[in-house]
């Protein structure tokens, strides 16, 4: 890029971003040329990606009533002409703005304006009964996915379970002879006692 034509060099700063410009060649003397600033495009800004141009700019330049819609459509008729071996010129209109239609304004963005998805007004109307009608299903089907086990599955959960009644009888049993002759122990002596009163 040429230093003295903008400020906005993308290998340093891919987020910069300047106003589109129309130059007009000045080829003086002997292949020198330079670039002279012709026109600036309200509302056009260009930045380092290809989405820029789009996103950051706005519609201002090309509604009827603005002052740059007829010196941008010459640059580009001469443009044409220049580039295009055709004699043939096909007709543009610029677009209509009514701010009593239109809720963005003329200075809004693509960006806005594709953010909203383009979309001027909503017009709710929510009708719950009509939409159960709608939508009610005739019927309703419930799926489940069972989960089979395979052999090893089936014996490592009987061994495990195996494995606990192990541990649980080893750690129960001792406690429950302990009681059983405690309690045989205890019927004896009652009955020795009852015996001995007789």
């Amino acid at each position: 890029m040429n230093s003295t034509l903008t400020n906005c060099i993308c290998a340093t700063n891919p987020d910069c971003r300047s106003s589109v410009a129309i130059y007009d060649i000045d080829y003086g003397w002997l292949a020198n040329f330079s670039f002279i600033t012709a026109y600036i495009v309200p509302g056009a800004i260009i930045g380092c990606f290809k989405t820029d141009f789009l996103l950051l700019s706005t519609l201002e330049c090309f509604y009827s009533g603005s002052d740059c819609f007829p010196i941008l459509l010459s640059y580009i008729k001469e443009a044409y002409f220049y580039n295009v071996y055709n004699p043939l010129w096909f007709d543009i209109h610029p677009l209509v703005f009514n701010s009593t239609l239109s809720r963005y304004p003329i200075n809004t963005t693509m960006e806005m304006i594709l953010k909203e998805i383009m979309i001027e007004q909503w017009n709710p109307s929510s009708s719950y009964d009509r939409f159960y009608e709608l939508c009610a299903p005739s019927y309703c089907t419930y799926s489940y996915k069972a989960h089979t086990r395979t052999i090893v599955q089936v014996m490592v959960t009987l061994m495990s379970m195996m494995g606990g009644l192990i541990i649980t009888l080893r750690l129960i049993t001792p406690q429950l002879v302990r009681g059983t002759f405690r309690l045989l122990r205890l019927l004896v002596r009652t009955q020795q006692q009852q015996r001995g009163k007789c």
